[in-house]
């Protein structure tokens, strides 16, 4: 455990200062990020982000020491996990790992402030962008062979939670958040849906109802590929990130293709891991936090919270080598950086960037179950079992501690990140430490019973599967006796 622990921590400032020295695209964003000044404009960006071999070298690098970190970590777990069967069906580390991953979304869909002194941009993503990965993880391992009964819980459990977000809770979101418009059916920011048709085929509406258009994806071909070799699998996995990688760019940088397809096939791999990596063989081999208030629990999210303060700051941003700019996990800044005559190689050896950032993401994601999640069952473990509840309804929730703070600030002088710059890391912790209570409490609020049975119909409509049962039922032949 303790070889496991000093080679993760030694080997990923060493992969992030190797990707930076070499003179890659995104070290050089001299972005704006202190936290109290705006981004550059993006075609100053623009001018500034290539360099003679941007991601070439050093994401080969990188992709070598994680396969490298992988081999060792495999050769030091036990055998396969022997797992005793428990009354309860449901893992209640998975459940805590979903509740607090929900947490993060929250963070990382906080938005920008709007104060006196102008916008502010507090990057959590590109801290806790592991977040995702850990759903897509997680999901990947309840994948079951194609069967009739299986296409139906699909179509009732994704598919119509996303018919019934489009035109009900995202409508009543955008009506919550900006009061009414002429159409919040077509709100278009930022995907710039059009038309119903743009709503119904898109990665939108939102930003962030493109994970459920992947699930839906995956799930489906995951039916038919689960039962292929495991060789097979993993090759179809890699080659689908390769094909979305190269795919053409679309004009909006927030397109990610028809039905969010490039990022279901960018992400893919991370979905077939779940499928096959046995994680209670990490349980097994490595001590972690057994309940919520175990100090281990608490060092990880104060580290992480930690972390998004020195990547908003510039004097703290030489700390973590810049590694957040250069590991960008998101499929959205691989299109923003064709092939051109300033970054040659960047066009050929994007494939090496994307799982490169794959694996430092991936990484993350098992420190973070490993020491930040609870392994045992908790108050909030219950919770964990439906956070699709707070995954379809936080956003009002989410804009709201925004506006409400930023209205204390512009009107009543509240210090949100300190006037002192001795202080501002501990008026930041404050911050975060008060976001950090109000998103548990919104997570926990959205998923209790009164949320479940108001929204239930439409988030969880087994209402639908009855009636295919029922009909089901009606047509096949009776028994004569």
């Amino acid at each position: 455990t303790l070889q496991l622990s000093c080679l993760a921590t030694c080997v990923v400032p060493i992969m992030a200062m190797s990707m930076t020295e070499s003179g890659s695209c995104a070290s050089m964003l001299q972005r704006q990020r202190t936290l109290n000044q705006t981004a550059l404009p993006e075609l100053q960006i623009d001018d500034r982000i290539r360099s003679s071999h941007c991601f070439a070298s050093s994401s080969c690098v990188y992709l070598l020491a994680f396969l490298l970190l992988a081999i060792l970590v495999h050769a030091k777990l036990p055998g396969p996990s022997e797992i005793q069967p428990t009354k309860s069906s449901r893992n209640p580390h998975v459940d805590n790992a979903k509740f607090l991953g929900m947490v993060l979304v929250c963070w990382s869909h906080l938005g920008a402030w709007f104060l006196k002194g102008g916008r502010v941009d507090i990057a959590s993503s590109d801290v806790i962008w592991f977040h995702m990965p850990l759903f897509i993880f997680l999901s990947g391992s309840f994948v079951r062979p194609f069967s009739r009964q299986l296409l139906i819980k699909t179509f009732v459990t994704l598919v119509m939670p996303l018919v019934f977000f489009i035109f009900i809770l995202f409508p009543m979101s955008i009506i919550l958040a900006f009061g009414w418009s002429e159409n919040p059916l077509l709100h278009q920011e930022p995907t710039y849906e059009s038309s119903v048709w743009d709503v119904l085929t898109g990665c939108g509406p939102g930003w962030y109802i493109w994970f459920l258009r992947c699930l839906i994806i995956w799930r489906v071909v995951s039916m038919f590929t689960c039962q292929l070799p495991k060789s097979l699998q993993i090759s179809l996995a890699v080659t689908s990130a390769c094909v979305g990688i190269y795919l053409p760019a679309p004009w909006n940088p927030q397109d990610v293709g028809i039905f969010a397809i490039q990022r279901a096939l960018c992400l893919f791999p991370i979905f077939v891991m779940g499928q096959h990596v046995d994680f209670g063989r990490f349980l097994q081999a490595i001590p972690g936090a057994s309940k919520a208030s175990d100090p281990c629990v608490l060092v990880t999210w104060t580290l992480i919270l930690s972390l998004i303060y020195m990547e908003n700051t510039p004097e703290w941003r030489m700390v973590t080598f810049g590694t957040f700019d250069v590991i960008a996990t998101k499929p959205i800044p691989f299109l923003r950086y064709p092939s051109v005559p300033s970054c040659p190689d960047d066009y050929y050896f994007m494939w090496a960037r994307l799982f490169a950032c794959l694996g430092y993401r991936v990484l993350c994601m098992f420190l973070f179950l490993l020491f930040g999640v609870p392994r045992e069952k908790t108050w909030f473990t219950q919770s964990g079992s439906r956070t699709i509840y707070a995954y379809l309804l936080h956003y009002p929730f989410v804009l709201l501690i925004n506006k409400a703070l930023c209205w204390f600030a512009n009107h009543h002088g509240l210090q949100l990140f300190g006037s002192s710059k001795s202080m501002e890391y501990f008026h930041f912790m404050r911050l975060a430490f008060f976001l950090t209570c109000y998103f548990v409490l919104v997570v926990y609020g959205l998923t209790s019973q009164p949320v479940v049975a108001l929204f239930g119909p439409l988030i969880e409509p087994t209402w639908i599967q009855r009636i295919f049962q029922r009909q089901d039922s009606q047509s096949s032949p009776k028994e004569v006796g």
